[in-house]
């Protein structure tokens, strides 16, 4: 008897020593997803000025030779918003194959590590 209830407190011991571990564990893989979210958004936002100040820059250069040729400032304005605005469309149109898809991808493989989810956003 006194054996039994031995083995019994190991067996708690052991299970709480285990419950720890788990709840470490699930800390640590929060962290890390947390931070490969964070990362993105960070990072992600950083492209996004950055690309928006070279947006900015092209299209000011492109206005400026498209003067020379044109001869019309308003002119050069307006064709420069309308290639960029057909663009805009373009991305618009082609945002699941652009966008979502890589974004579903990354964050499938991220959480789901183990398993294989290429096919499944592949068909949607």
């Amino acid at each position: 008897m006194a054996e039994d209830n031995k083995n019994l407190q190991n067996t708690l011991d052991e299970s709480k020593r285990l419950w720890g571990l788990v709840q470490q564990y699930a800390k640590l893989e929060m962290v890390d997803k947390l931070t490969f979210i964070l990362t993105i958004l960070i990072v992600g936002g950083v492209l996004v000025g950055l690309c928006t100040i070279a947006i900015f820059c092209f299209s000011m250069f492109f206005v400026t030779k498209l003067e020379h040729v044109t001869g019309s400032l308003a002119l050069s304005y307006a064709i420069v918003g309308l290639c960029l605005l057909v663009l805009a469309v373009i991305v618009l149109l082609l945002r699941k194959s652009l966008v979502t898809r890589p974004i579903i991808s990354s964050l499938m493989k991220e959480f789901f590590e183990k398993q294989d989810f290429s096919e499944d956003v592949k068909r949607k």
